[in-house]
């Protein structure tokens, strides 16, 4: 049987002309780079930038892009924008998680990156702007991947689409209150260098080497915030998270300390475990300063 059926639709006042009118032009010669499994999306991605005068660079594997990438780098000519298309690019990690992992590289850190997700949904905008990545739907059309780029790379319009998100990381300091802050890791090294990070600001820093000591630090002194290393002896980081909020539901009206979950690992496991523990967010070593400063701003802003 064959049916048929008609539904009639207007088009949105100044979809067409704005389709027609930008010819994106000012994305002549960029210069990008595609992570993707799906030679259907490459294919599709290819056709989009080169209609608007791009170079598209594509990688199937995380090896073979972050290659690309470094070497991109030494020949003096670095990408514009990188494109992260696949739902792992990483074992354990999202296209977000792995995009916040690309931010966190040496030379990344202002990157325009560009994720695309199937099905997104109110958290994962929230997440990109709080990293500072650009985000559209899959499968991406060309007028929406087109102003996302264009947004990213800073030559036009940096309002997002509706129901998209097109952030970038703020470049300007955060006017933030002094802070409290106790450090709980276990490696002089790593603390070492995390008061190194907070040695220029006004915030006063003490450290344990253990998350029992954690613990008893916050029930006997009221902190602002806990830097919590996963991965100590005695208690580790997750449970001593969970044991300062499960003392905190005891403590009527005393208002919670802010918990950043610090590890090694990549793991999607530990970030949903962090999570679970009641810590605010979660950063994967080795970590940047502006990466720790930007996520202490978040938080108190």
């Amino acid at each position: 049987s064959t049916f048929s059926f008609e539904i009639p639709m207007d088009v949105r006042e100044g979809s067409r002309e704005r389709y027609e009118a930008n010819d994106y032009s000012e994305l002549s010669q960029a210069n990008c780079l595609l992570l993707t499994v799906s030679p259907a999306s490459e294919q599709s991605l290819q056709e989009m930038m080169e209609s608007a005068g791009g170079y598209l660079t594509s990688r199937s594997d995380h090896d073979g892009f972050v290659s690309e990438l470094e070497q991109a780098a030494e020949r003096g000519k670095p990408y514009d924008l990188v494109i992260v298309d696949a739902p792992e690019p990483f074992p354990g990690m999202d296209g977000l998680d792995y995009a916040g992992h690309l931010r966190d590289r040496e030379g990344c850190e202002a990157l325009p990156i560009l994720v695309l997700i199937r099905g997104l949904d109110r958290s994962d905008m929230d997440q990109a702007g709080r990293m500072g990545v650009g985000l559209i739907n899959k499968p991406a059309k060309r007028v929406e991947l087109m102003e996302a780029v264009t947004c990213l790379m800073g030559g036009g319009d940096a309002s997002p689409l509706e129901g998209k998100a097109c952030a970038r990381a703020s470049v300007e300091p955060v006017e933030i209150p002094q802070l409290k802050i106790l450090l709980a890791e276990d490696s002089d090294d790593n603390a070492a260098l995390m008061e190194a990070y907070l040695r220029p600001t006004a915030h006063l820093v003490e450290r344990v080497e253990n998350g029992r000591e954690a613990v008893e630090m916050v029930k006997s002194d009221r902190f602002d915030l806990v830097l919590m290393d996963s991965q100590m002896p005695e208690m580790d980081g997750f449970s001593a998270a969970c044991a300062i909020r499960q003392w905190e539901r005891g403590q009527g009206g005393r208002s919670q300390v802010r918990i950043i979950a610090l590890t090694a690992s990549v793991q999607r496991e530990d970030r949903r475990r962090s999570i679970e523990c009641g810590c605010d967010c979660h950063l994967i070593k080795p970590i940047k300063r502006d990466v720790l400063l930007r996520e202490i701003e978040r938080l108190f802003t």
